[in-house]
C-alpha cells in the first residue's frame, strides 16, 4: 500500500452561508481520497462546519 502526505491543503472561503457546504466538500475530497472512514469523516465535516460558520460570524464584513 502506497502512502502519499499532504502538508498543506489551501483555499479562500468568501463571506457566504454557503462557505461551510464549500468547506465541507474539500474536506470530503480530501479524506475520502486517503481513505478515511464514514465516521472519520462525519466527525471532521461537522467540525470544519462549526469553525467556518464562527469565524465567518465573528469576522468584520470587510475584513481581508
Amino acid at each position: 500500500m502506497s502512502v502519499s502526505v499532504i502538508s498543506e491543503i489551501t483555499f479562500r472561503l468568501s463571506r457566504h452561508r454557503r462557505s461551510a457546504s464549500r468547506a465541507r466538500a474539500v474536506l470530503h475530497a480530501v479524506l475520502g481520497d486517503w481513505g478515511a472512514g464514514q465516521e472519520l469523516l462525519e466527525s471532521a465535516e461537522l467540525v470544519l462546519s462549526e469553525l467556518v460558520t464562527n469565524a465567518l460570524r465573528v469576522r468584520p464584513p470587510n475584513a481581508e
